[in-house]
């Protein structure tokens, strides 16, 4: 009954990673009430509201189990498997806290309203670039080519990675980096040096918007 919905429309050998990991997405932003699974979130009491969970990564592992059986049963029967689901990690399903929901377009564009100056770029950079943190906080004045609307992003190793400057990321490193040519994008007034936090910014902004949802630099 969960499975069907997502995946019954769709041809086995065409599966790919990425369904089943719009699959588990879905699923950590279903929620249900103790006692009364059918029942639906506008038919909740005030009471019942504040009851309300979210579904557990072990819960949503159990489904992707059952839908791997199925794969198995199919590749007997002579199908092409073309991806099989990952599951969440052990530990993480297992010692889940809350669970971990990701913004939606709307929310971000609200979390990005609350937040301005070095705080409002080293966010867009992760939300809109994918940056990882470090690759943020560290991104240097003479890696952003905003003539060819690229950033080259250093990661471990020594590796060099060209990243596309999306449409509403360029107007805010134009503002940001100025006539700079080298130099640490954004500087930590208070160190001098990269920033190596912004979570109580984050924080902040996504209670002002609304949210409701755990946010972290990683999200």
């Amino acid at each position: 009954k969960r499975l069907l919905p997502h995946f019954g429309g769709m041809r086995i050998p065409l599966l790919m990673p990425h369904h089943f990991e719009a699959y588990k997405t879905k699923r950590l932003g279903d929620t249900y009430l103790p006692g009364k699974p059918k029942q639906k979130p506008e038919d909740d009491t005030k009471e019942e509201k504040l009851k309300r969970k979210h579904v557990g990564k072990l819960t949503i592992n159990r489904e992707l189990k059952y839908l791997n059986s199925i794969l198995t049963y199919a590749e007997e029967q002579g199908t092409v498997i073309g991806s099989r689901p990952k599951m969440f990690p052990k530990k993480q399903a297992e010692g889940e806290g809350r669970a971990t929901i990701p913004l939606s377009p709307e929310e971000i564009g609200l979390v990005m309203s609350h937040l301005e100056g070095d705080k409002r770029i080293l966010a867009m950079l992760m939300f809109l670039a994918g940056l990882r943190k470090t690759e943020a906080f560290t991104l240097r004045c003479e890696d952003i080519d905003l003539a060819n609307g690229i950033m080259l992003i250093r990661g471990k190793g020594g590796t060099v990675q060209p990243v596309p400057i999306l449409y509403d990321l360029v107007g805010e490193l134009k503002a940001v980096k100025g006539k700079r040519k080298e130099g640490w994008l954004t500087v930590n007034p208070k160190t001098k040096k990269p920033y190596i936090s912004i979570m109580k910014s984050l924080r902040a902004a996504c209670v002002k918007a609304g949210c409701g949802k755990r946010i972290f630099h990683h999200l």
